[in-house]
């Protein structure tokens, strides 16, 4: 008896499988893919957190500019004379965090310097209430760390007060 098969062997020149070739290429085209996509997303976090930085920058000199409008004409020029208004400040970010143990997050040193009258490139000589403005500089720099890399920052907000200004409306007229 003779049974007949269907089963047929594919000539030896026709394989179904890949070659060592195309899997290696294959492999390094997912590898570049792969630290690519890595590459990417932890440049992203570096950039939201400088991003944090400096809206926490923008923040803290807002922050101080709009304390200052509130203080009375004496009390800005007379800074020795009270205690509450202070001329070197120092915040942190994010004082809640932790690393190795020590609070971390970004420190922040600010500046805040009152110049009565303001320099004539500010406020020309020729205008008479010239001595009744006095300009207020507020500068903050801070320091962050990426791997070894140190980048120091320096951000400056600077403003004029009158004599008669915003003080006279919160704590009435002098």
């Amino acid at each position: 008896m003779h049974i007949k098969s269907d089963f047929r062997t594919a000539p030896s020149g026709v394989r179904s499988a890949y070659t060592f070739v195309e899997v290696m290429v294959a492999v390094a085209v997912m590898g570049v893919m792969v630290v690519s996509l890595y590459l990417g997303i932890s440049a992203s976090f570096a950039i939201i957190q400088r991003t944090r930085e400096n809206l926490r920058a923008t923040q803290l000199l807002v922050q101080r500019v709009e304390t200052v409008r509130l203080y009375t004409w004496d009390q800005l020029l007379n800074k020795g004379a009270t205690a509450s208004f202070q001329t070197n400040f120092t915040d942190i970010y994010d004082p809640l965090s932790v690393t190795n143990g020590m609070g971390g997050g970004v420190t922040y040193h600010g500046n805040i310097q009152v110049t009565a009258p303001p320099p004539v490139s500010v406020l020309p000589a020729s205008v008479s209430y010239r001595g009744d403005v006095a300009l207020v500089s507020v500068s903050l720099r801070w320091t962050n760390q990426t791997g070894t890399a140190t980048f120091p920052h320096v951000r400056q907000y600077q403003t004029l007060v009158a004599k008669s200004g915003m003080q006279r409306f919160v704590y009435g007229s002098r």
